[in-house]
């Protein structure tokens, strides 16, 4: 059952990532200061240490520590570029169109890489 809770809180905080990302891109887009930036960077961050503990919680579950398979590393390294990138849509906020590829294909390989597991 903990498998089961971890691998659930795993996904709802991959969905707020990626919502998150859309209230920053859509706050960036009105322009100034306001109110969906702010909240785009607080629900990114809080979201993005979410996924990264239930993720390192699920390791620990199945015992892959160990034995850390390549797509889950590839996986990581996802997530990785996924938090730095609140830091490039922050510093280039008339590049939206870009952020928003960026974001969608890193989610799209993260998505693709935990459901097919390539060895």
């Amino acid at each position: 059952m903990e498998y089961l809770s971890y691998k659930v809180l795993h996904i709802i905080s991959i969905a707020a990532l990626i919502i998150s990302f859309g209230i920053l891109i859509a706050g960036c887009y009105i322009g100034g200061k306001n109110a969906l930036k702010k909240w785009g960077f607080i629900t990114h961050g809080i979201s993005w240490l979410a996924v990264f503990f239930t993720a390192f919680k699920l390791v620990g579950i199945l015992n892959m520590h160990a034995n850390f398979p390549g797509w889950a590393k590839a996986k990581f390294l996802c997530f990785l570029l996924l938090g730095i990138g609140v830091w490039a849509i922050k510093k280039k906020p008339q590049w939206l169109a870009v952020h928003y590829v960026v974001v969608f294909t890193l989610c799209s390989i993260a998505i693709g890489l935990a459901v097919v597991k390539p060895s």
